[in-house]
């Protein structure tokens, strides 16, 4: 999945955005509450606007894992989602939550609903097993930092040729 995604992701959220750069810097993601839209950024400095209430599943099938996992300092609890096509493991700490209200209409990648399943705790791992397309994805955090955000750290970055 490096390819796409590249080999890291940093990611930044606050109380009603997020976004995610690889490890060249290069934007990858970008999600505003207020508009409900999430952009999605190439190498090629175009970015596709996507409608955050596209619900991309209709499935949303959750198992409680008995597993526990120490990820970057934290004790992390485990759930199990089958969507239409792959099978996801979330570890998650409820010690890092957000509060889930500005992001009850992020349908878009079923993140409301995975918000509402751990009441606002993030994941610092996952593992996605793609049915469809037939691979394996991990992702763990490497290290978790509080910082102060601003609303500006959110805005669409200039530079970048939006495609819808």
């Amino acid at each position: 999945m490096f390819t796409y995604f590249g080999k890291e992701q940093q990611y930044y959220i606050d109380d009603k955005n997020y976004k995610s750069y690889d490890e060249e810097n290069n934007w990858k993601q970008l999600y505003n509450s207020e508009t409900n839209i999430y952009y999605s950024f190439n190498k090629d400095k175009t970015a596709k606007e996507i409608d955050g209430s596209k619900t991309t599943s209709q499935i949303f099938k959750v198992t409680k894992l008995d597993i526990t996992e120490n990820i970057s300092g934290y004790e992390c609890k485990a759930f199990q989602v089958e969507t239409d096509n792959a099978t996801t493991i979330y570890y998650y700490t409820p010690k890092l939550k957000i509060n889930i209200s500005p992001f009850l209409k992020h349908n878009f990648g079923e993140w409301n609903k995975y918000l509402k399943e751990v009441d606002g705790a993030l994941n610092l791992k996952f593992v996605v097993t793609n049915h469809k397309n037939g691979f394996i994805w991990t992702a763990v955090a490497t290290e978790v930092t509080q910082q102060k955000l601003k609303t500006t750290d959110f805005e669409f970055p200039k530079g970048f040729e939006l495609k819808k």
